[in-house]
């Protein structure tokens, strides 16, 4: 295993022909859109299941408040 070292800071170094850059343009757009499709498919997911466990207590609140109504206008009578 050989090792190259920065000359002007020998506390920096790598293996050789280890790059942790891209080499193209291209190679790094891929890399980022990568990273950018997965956080964009956990954010559209969060916000989904929010959405609908919001939808889903709203529903079973409107129903809890439908019954009392009724309840309250039973005993009325």
């Amino acid at each position: 295993l050989e090792v190259e070292y920065l000359a002007s800071n020998p506390n920096i170094c790598r293996v050789k022909e280890m790059e942790s850059s891209n080499k193209t343009i291209w190679a790094w757009l891929r890399h980022r859109f990568s990273i950018g499709a997965i956080v964009l498919i956990f954010l559209i997911y969060w916000g989904v299941s929010t959405i609908r466990n919001g939808i889903k207590k709203y529903k079973l609140e409107r129903s809890n408040l439908a019954a009392d109504i009724e309840n309250v206008s039973l005993t009325k009578k």
